[in-house]
């Protein structure tokens, strides 16, 4: 191949990559798969939450439980003494203490089933969260799959092009393929274009008369004087 042709062979691959890349970018699983995840990062927040009100409640009836022990331990041994004394007064007093006692049972049971409910309904909105999760974790599952599948082909053609590419810019002079490189990344991709009459195909500004002249002068190589791309100036480019 000539240079000319090398340099045309190599930006339409260069093209086509681009191309394919954004095909790949635009696959609307990869879309999915990304609302997909940050659907999950919210469930995954409520399920902290939900944890974090469960781990809460536990611990307050751990509490109770504890106080409830305490009471109960309180109560005996107040019976104890009523047993043990047949003093009006004394009787009296751990009467009192203990009626006092036996109330704060009986607030504790009540505290522990309010907990237990509100336990209950922790768990159902835990449950429902765990299936929000799943759903989510399935659907990405298969999205997945399906992006492998279309983006594995498109990422097959991408790796033959690369492999074409390399072999097409290793028959380029060296510093022709480094100002094809740079001018590729400066230029957006397109670091070649043509001569079509006056104007250069790539930044399709014409040439003025001077201009057009001096390239044609010049070799089947020259650089666009507007933009600065690799200018393929021989009729036989076309």
């Amino acid at each position: 191949m000539t240079e000319v042709e090398t340099l045309l062979a190599l930006q339409k691959i260069d093209t086509a990559c681009m191309r394919l890349q954004r095909e790949l970018e635009k696959l609307p699983e990869l879309t999915q798969i990304m609302q997909c995840r940050t659907k999950r990062k919210e469930i995954k927040a409520k399920q902290d939450q939900v944890i974090e009100l469960s781990d809460d409640t536990e611990k307050k009836l751990l509490k109770l439980q504890a106080e409830e022990e305490a009471v109960i331990l309180k109560i005996n041994e107040l019976q104890a003494k009523l047993d043990a004394t047949s003093d009006y007064r004394v009787t009296r007093s751990v009467t009192k203490d203990m009626e006092g006692q036996v109330k704060r049972q009986a607030a504790i049971a009540d505290e522990q089933n309010e907990l237990l409910e509100r336990q209950i309904k922790i768990d159902k909105l835990a449950d429902q969260v765990a299936d929000m999760l799943g759903k989510v974790d399935h659907k990405e599952e298969h999205l997945t799959a399906d992006f492998k599948e279309k983006g594995g082909k498109i990422k097959q053609e991408l790796e033959q092009l690369q492999e074409r590419r390399a072999g097409l810019k290793g028959q380029l002079d060296a510093s022709l393929a480094s100002l094809y490189e740079r001018l590729r990344e400066e230029k957006h991709g397109i670091a070649v274009g043509v001569l079509e009459d006056a104007k250069c195909s790539a930044c399709s500004q014409v040439l003025l008369t001077g201009q057009l002249a001096k390239v044609k002068k010049g070799p089947a190589v020259g650089e666009c004087p507007h933009c600065h791309r690799i200018l393929i100036v021989s009729a036989d480019a076309e």
